[in-house]
């Protein structure tokens, strides 16, 4: 199963932000729910004798908040006795004040001390040794995206680290939202950060605190859900973050955001083979809820996060090439054209279905504009790549244009065909400044030449026009035997001219006699960039039989016109 392409075009939009539970924690060797509740069972100041078993399937706010309820009973009365002593205490004569001032001031301490607890079991069993260096190495593609916000509830500093390397953070309870600048990247830490143990958010009561007394975070939070598309990444079936905070916002947008997700699902949750494995047969049913609550589960094509993040990151590059192509490829003929433009490559002239042809007209086309997009249609391929287009690969793709037009010579492609061979001008063009291609093996112009004679009536729009004019006639000026007496180029054109159809000529002339007229009009002498050859090439051309005899008398009052001009002065053209 691919990914999604709503959650591609989101990600390709910046609008995506990346929900981070503690299954992505895990791969750095940092704790599970279960193992940093069992630590905690276990501390010094707490004791208990619980098992694994004894926790496992246990929500873990609950199993959180008991914990902490059973500290607090165990501690409270020696807390209360120590601070009875201290002298701010003494001087209280009212016995209801004094025992809920002592009660407030005995909670806060208590909290403080057990999130230390906390946050020394989270260090206790945060082991390099556990970690997963090959699937850390992929999650790190993600830093390579363009997230503007990264919500977590994780404690440590992984993302900070080695996933979003210099990203700026922010969590509850120490005022850094005060300073914070929002116009760039944040890592919204809302349960807290392991540096700080009072911002540490790990008990249901702790919790419900962070959703009604932290208005910034919830108000924040509330408008990256509301703007943009959830990814939600190693959550499972137990974590009750999703139910507490994501929920909770579903129910108070409910209407609005069933409307938006007519066109965009809001939120997608990543579940991996683990949660298949842990859930059994409840695991679909769990699903239905899911989808029921507006989030949408992508289970299938991975085994575990850090092979879904390759995946993501790997069809997202997929998905951005594709766009260069979206406005001039179908997304269902994508991939045969690629296929098609890879055997062209290697050889295999096998001609496209038809229903493939005007694609694969334009991917050609796009590549003789960008030759970039030969590294997008065709990234293993065997040629050098410096920018420009490969001279074996240009004179391939032609030739697989000439089949193609041969074995549908009766349907109507003319105007993605058309470009074509004008880039194939362009292609020939440039070989003037090849000596072994263009003088002696002309290679590329006997390209040009040969999709021409397929041409029966060539039309282009004005904006090529006048540049396959001046091409044209370079080629013209440089095939000339004087150059030497084996000249390719001049040799081709001689004996392959008279194929050249009329409608080709016709648009180099009336190209030439435009640039003419309007620098003699102007009084440019030398207005136009023609030599010499070029009217020895055109007198040539009233030989042939194959054009029409209107055509031929607009030849020879062009060649008159332009002597006469030589004549008089008016133009000055080289030899």
């Amino acid at each position: 199963m691919s990914i999604p392409e709503s959650l591609l075009k989101a990600m390709h939009a910046k609008r995506v932000v990346p929900f981070i539970g503690a299954g992505f924690s895990y791969f750095f060797g940092n704790p599970s729910w279960d193992t940093l509740l069992l630590s905690i069972t276990r501390h010094s100041k707490i004791n208990l004798s619980l098992s694994e078993s004894d926790l496992k399937g246990k929500d873990p706010l609950q199993v959180a908040e008991a914990l902490w309820q059973f500290y607090k009973k165990k501690h409270f009365a020696d807390k209360v006795e120590k601070f009875k002593e201290q002298p701010s205490f003494k001087n209280i004569d009212d016995d209801v004040k004094l025992q809920g001032f002592l009660g407030s001031r005995v909670n806060q301490e208590l909290l403080k001390e057990f999130n230390e607890i906390v946050v020394e079991c989270v260090h206790e069993n945060s082991k390099e040794t556990h970690r997963k260096q090959p699937e850390i190495e992929k999650l790190k593609l993600l830093g390579d995206q363009s997230f503007q916000s990264i919500v977590t509830t994780n404690y440590d500093e992984n993302l900070e680290r080695e996933i979003f390397v210099g990203t700026e953070i922010t969590f509850p309870g120490v005022g850094k939202e005060l300073s914070l600048n929002e116009k760039g990247k944040v890592i919204y830490k809302i349960h807290g950060h392991i540096s700080e143990p009072a911002s540490i958010v790990l008990t249901h009561s702790q919790y419900y605190n962070f959703m009604h007394n932290f208005g910034y975070y919830k108000s924040k939070l509330y408008t990256i859900f509301a703007t943009n598309v959830i990814l939600m990444l190693g959550y499972g079936f137990r974590d009750i973050n999703i139910h507490e905070i994501y929920f909770h916002f579903r129910k108070d947008y409910d209407g609005i955001i069933n409307e938006v997700e007519k066109d965009q699902p809001k939120a997608f949750l990543v579940l991996t083979e683990h949660d298949k494995n842990s859930l059994g047969q409840y695991y679909e049913l769990h699903k239905d809820f899911l989808h029921g609550c507006g989030i949408t589960v992508l289970d299938e094509g991975f085994s575990d996060l850090p092979e879904f993040v390759e995946k993501l990151t790997s069809e997202l590059s997929t998905y951005k090439e594709r766009l260069d192509f979206d406005n001039i490829l179908s997304k269902e003929n994508y991939p045969q054209i690629k296929d098609a433009i890879k055997r062209a490559l290697n050889r295999e002239i096998t001609v496209v279905t038809e229903h493939l042809v005007a694609d694969y007209l334009k991917a050609i086309s796009k590549i003789f504009t960008d030759p970039t997009s030969l590294m997008i249609l065709a990234p293993d391929t065997e040629f050098d790549f410096t920018g420009q287009l490969p001279d074996r690969a240009g004179l391939r793709l032609l030739d697989s244009v000439e089949a193609i037009i041969r074995e549908y010579s009766d349907t109507d492609y003319i105007e993605e065909y058309n470009e074509i061979i004008y880039y194939s001008m362009e292609f020939a063009n440039d070989a003037r400044y090849m000596i072994n291609d263009f003088y002696y093996f002309p290679d590329r112009f006997k390209r040009f030449l040969n999709l021409c004679k397929l041409s029966t009536n060539l039309t282009l729009p004005n904006k090529l026009r006048s540049k396959f004019t001046e091409m044209f006639g370079d080629v013209l000026s440089y095939s000339s035997k004087e150059y030497g007496k084996c000249h390719g180029g001049a040799i081709l054109l001689e004996e392959e001219g008279k194929n050249i159809p009329e409608s080709v000529v016709k648009i180099y002339v009336e190209g030439r006699k435009k640039a003419v007229t309007n620098a003699v009009a102007s009084g440019d002498r030398y207005g136009v960039s023609m030599r010499r050859k070029e009217i020895d090439w055109i007198e040539y051309f009233l030989r042939f039989d194959v054009y029409s005899s209107d055509f031929k008398k607009q030849l020879e009052g062009f060649v008159t016109d332009i002597k006469g001009y030589i004549d008089e002065g008016k133009l000055i053209i080289s030899w």
